[in-house]
């Protein structure tokens, strides 16, 4: 609402259209190809995540353990 309020459009009606085109909804694609160099897959890793966010805060990073580690 605040954003639509910004940009001059009434909060909360269903124009859906004209906020899409405020928030330049299309001007570019979500998604790109990429493809993994050797730099990438060289890490740096870790051999294991721990599970607890208290031993997760002590890591330098959170780091990949490996170049086919899927976050999903």
């Amino acid at each position: 609402m605040a954003f639509e309020a910004a940009s001059g459009l009434a909060p909360g009606e269903p124009n859906h259209k004209e906020l899409r085109k405020a928030l330049r909804a299309g001007a570019a694609k979500p998604i790109v190809s990429y493809s993994i160099t050797a730099e990438d897959a060289s890490g740096p890793f870790i051999q294991t995540t721990p599970g607890d966010m208290t031993e997760k805060s002590k890591l330098p990073g959170l780091y990949y353990t490996s170049v086919l580690e899927k976050t999903w």
